[in-house]
C-alpha cells in the first residue's frame, strides 16, 4: 500500500527528518500529517515531489474567498484565549466621498490608526482587521458601495469613543460627521461572538461583483503584530502510517457528514468540540506508533 520514503529532505528541520526515518510511509505519493492546536484539528496530505509551478501574474483579489475565510478561522481557532483576557472591538467607517478609496490608501489609514492606538496605550497592540463593503443607504452617495473596517485587538485597556472618532477624523482630514464604534471584549465567549459576526462572516452575496469600479481590490483581512497574539501549542504527527490514515478517515466519516474518504485528501475540524475530538485523534496517532512534535 505504501512505498519507502527517500526524497531530498534538505528543506526540513532536524526533528522532522529524524521522524521520517522512524515512519517512512508514503500513500499514493502523498505524505500525511496531523496537527492539533487549540480548537483546530487538521489532517492533510502533501505531495512528496510536487510539480514546480511557473509563477505568473497574480490576479487582483476581489472577494473574501472560502480559502481566505478558512485560513482566518484556522488561525483564530489556535489562539490561547486564556492569555487574551481583554480586547477591543472597533468599527471605522468611511464618510461620503471615500467610496473609491483603494487598498494601498486603506492600509495606510489602518497603519496610522494602529500607531495612534499604540502611542495612546503605550504598548504594542496585536489586532485582527477585516475590511467589508456595504451599500450607502442615505446621503448623496446612496446606492454606492463603501468600505469600513472591523478591528479586534487582543490586549489593551479601554479607549474613549470620542478619542477613536478624533483619530479617525484626523487621519482622513475630515471635519464633518463620521461613524465609529468601540466596545470592550472580555473573555472567550465575547471574542467568539464578534469574530463570528464581524470578522469571519462571508461577504454579502454578489456585493463585490456588483461594483463597477476597481477600488474593491486588495486583501479582506489581516493581522498586525501577529507574533504578539498568544497561540496554543502546536502538536504535529508527521508521516502517518496507512493504518493510522485509515483510522483517521473513518473518524472523519463519523464526524463529518460531507466527508468522503475515497476522494477527500484531508479535513479540518474547528470549534470547541475539537477539544474532545483531539483526544481521540491523538490516541489514534499514538497507538499507531506516531510520536508528536510540539512547537
Amino acid at each position: 500500500m505504501g512505498s519507502p520514503f527517500d526524497p531530498c529532505l534538505s528543506g526540513l528541520d532536524e526533528d522532522t527528518r529524524r521522524y521520517f526515518a522512524l515512519r517512512p510511509y508514503v500513500i499514493q505519493h502523498l505524505l500525511w500529517s496531523a496537527e492539533i492546536q487549540g480548537d483546530r484539528i487538521t489532517i492533510k496530505s502533501e505531495e512528496i515531489n510536487p510539480t514546480e509551478h511557473v509563477c505568473g501574474h497574480r490576479c487582483q483579489i476581489r472577494e473574501f474567498s472560502r480559502g481566505a475565510r478558512l485560513r482566518m478561522l484556522k488561525w483564530i481557532a489556535a489562539i490561547d484565549w486564556n492569555r487574551s483576557r481583554q480586547g477591543l472591538w472597533i468599527n471605522l467607517s468611511y464618510p461620503p466621498g471615500w467610496e473609491w478609496v483603494d487598498s494601498r490608501t486603506r492600509n495606510s489609514h489602518l497603519d496610522q490608526f494602529h500607531a495612534y492606538m499604540e502611542n495612546h496605550l503605550d504598548r504594542e497592540i496585536p489586532l485582527l482587521w477585516r475590511v467589508e463593503w456595504a451599500k450607502r443607504k442615505t446621503g448623496w452617495t446612496k446606492g454606492f458601495w463603501a468600505p469600513h473596517f472591523h478591528l479586534i485587538t487582543f490586549k489593551g485597556r479601554y479607549i474613549d469613543k470620542w478619542t477613536v472618532k478624533k483619530w479617525w477624523k484626523k487621519i482622513l482630514d475630515h471635519r464633518g460627521a463620521i461613524s465609529t464604534k468601540i466596545d470592550g471584549l472580555h473573555g472567550e465567549k465575547k471574542f467568539g461572538v464578534y469574530i463570528a459576526k464581524y470578522a469571519s462572516k462571508p461577504a454579502a452575496c454578489g456585493a463585490l461583483g456588483d461594483v463597477t469600479y476597481p477600488k474593491v481590490t486588495g486583501r479582506h483581512w489581516g493581522t498586525l503584530r501577529k507574533a504578539k497574539v498568544p497561540l496554543r501549542p502546536l502538536k504535529k504527527f508527521v508521516a502517518l502510517s496507512p493504518r493510522v490514515i485509515a483510522q483517521l478517515q473513518e473518524f472523519a466519516a463519523r464526524k463529518l457528514p460531507d466527508y468522503r474518504p475515497e476522494s477527500d485528501l484531508g479535513f479540518t475540524l474547528l470549534g470547541k468540540k475539537t477539544r474532545d475530538w483531539s483526544e481521540e485523534i491523538e490516541k489514534i496517532c499514538l497507538d499507531g506508533g506516531c510520536l508528536p512534535i510540539v512547537e
